[in-house]
């Protein structure tokens, strides 16, 4: 998994670091640029896999939505990119540091 991180100050960063160390295969990449677009072209370039999935930060996700996107592909083969339903939150929502 690879996080890329535009130097949030909302605690993520202590976060991924405390996930790393459980977590061998988690790598956080910096975006010093800060823009999405950047963050994203830099995940992909940085990517190894065979499959991407991009995931915002500020948005609230049902457990089971890489798997079932990945049900999706499975069952769609002609797809390029496959989602589902989220909730947006925005920045209000995670105004202070994330729970573990």
């Amino acid at each position: 998994m690879l996080v890329v991180d535009g130097g949030s100050r909302d605690g993520t960063l202590e976060v991924l670091k405390r996930l790393q160390e459980n977590e061998p295969h988690l790598r956080v990449v910096d975006n010093p640029r800060r823009i999405t677009a950047a963050a994203m072209n830099r995940g992909i370039e940085l990517s190894r896999g065979g499959l991407i999935a991009i995931l915002g930060a500020h948005t609230l996700y049902p457990p089971d939505y890489l798997s079932t996107c990945m049900e999706l592909l499975a069952e769609h083969p002609e797809a390029d990119c496959v989602g589902g339903t989220i909730e947006s939150t925005g920045r209000s929502e995670f105004a202070g540091p994330w729970p573990l």
